[in-house]
């Protein structure tokens, strides 16, 4: 059995994975295609532009579902150090 928490797709918290909801894309489905297109994406990017919090999780899962999604770490303008995602095409 399933716990839903509220929200846009809710979250199903047996499998830590995004519910879709009314047809819409899970946050997985989501970054996977804008990755496809080219994207790279840290997380302040992924958050403001897919609602995606959790950058690292999502992109762990579409790892272990066999995805080459790659990481490296970028400076950005504020001298922070973070983490880029993007999928070796």
């Amino acid at each position: 059995h399933r716990w839903l928490l509220p929200g846009r797709n809710g979250i199903d918290r047996k499998s830590q994975q995004n519910v879709i909801f009314g047809g819409k894309m899970t946050q997985c489905e989501q970054l996977l295609e804008a990755m496809k297109r080219g994207e790279q994406l840290t997380v302040a990017e992924a958050m403001a532009r897919y609602g995606v919090y959790a950058l690292s999780q999502r992109c762990g899962e579409l790892i272990r579902q066999g995805h080459p999604i790659n990481v490296e770490t970028i400076k950005v303008q504020s001298g922070k150090r973070v983490a880029r995602y993007s999928m070796a095409l």
